[in-house]
């Protein structure tokens, strides 16, 4: 007599299979962690954004901050020795876009090694969070332009230009810290801080000259 196998014992032994399959899964996933791409899903080249994941209070402040100080710096030490001022105007923006490129690649590399993606989804988070940084470099380099169509000397422009530098990271201290929830006394201090570095590119130009 040929024995036949039971389907109902047949299902009920591939469910602790099944369960440990589900455990190992959720495990594998804790061990991601919140807003880690599978592997899986990025070799598939459409792994989108953790949108779960809740934005920092800088946001897309941040490249803004770092591009103007950077543009500060390049006033700085430009200003005063280059008298021609399409000359200037290059090595602001020459200076911004270098950094730019550098921050560029440093932001894909992280994430190509942090979340395992594609190059080419990478490389365009990377542009989408950064291309601010070289917004920038056009207030001052307007202000540049229009001081020289007003006959205002390279020098006296560039004071201005710092000054304008000077108030924005003051605003953009201001705004991070009310997006990020914090109180008056918290805005103001941030904004005091984003002065603070403003001043410290005035007294380097004030040193260089």
């Amino acid at each position: 007599m040929v024995a036949t196998a039971d389907p109902a014992a047949a299902v009920a032994g591939s469910q602790p299979t099944a369960g440990r399959e589900r455990r190992g899964a959720q495990r594998w996933g804790d061990r991601l962690g919140p807003g880690t791409v599978p592997r899986s899903a990025a070799v598939s080249g459409t792994a989108p954004r953790n949108d779960s994941i809740p934005e920092t209070p800088t946001g897309r402040l941040e490249p803004l901050l770092i591009g103007t100080t950077v543009c500060g710096g390049a006033i700085a030490a430009g200003a005063g020795h280059i008298d021609d001022l399409s000359q200037l105007v290059i090595a602001i923006v020459g200076t911004v876009l270098i950094y730019w490129v550098a921050h560029l690649h440093a932001a894909t590399l992280a994430h190509r090694v942090e979340e395992r993606l594609p190059f080419r989804i990478a490389i365009g988070r990377a542009l989408e969070d950064n291309w601010l940084m070289l917004a920038t470099a056009l207030i001052p380099v307007v202000i540049l332009v229009v001081g020289d169509l007003f006959g205002v000397a390279i020098l006296t422009a560039s004071w201005i230009a710092l000054g304008a530098t000077v108030a924005l990271l003051g605003g953009y201290g201001y705004v991070a810290a009310a997006r990020g929830g914090l109180k008056m006394t918290g805005r103001v201090l941030s904004a005091i801080g984003g002065i603070f570095v403003g001043v410290l590119i005035m007294l380097l130009k004030a040193s260089l000259h």
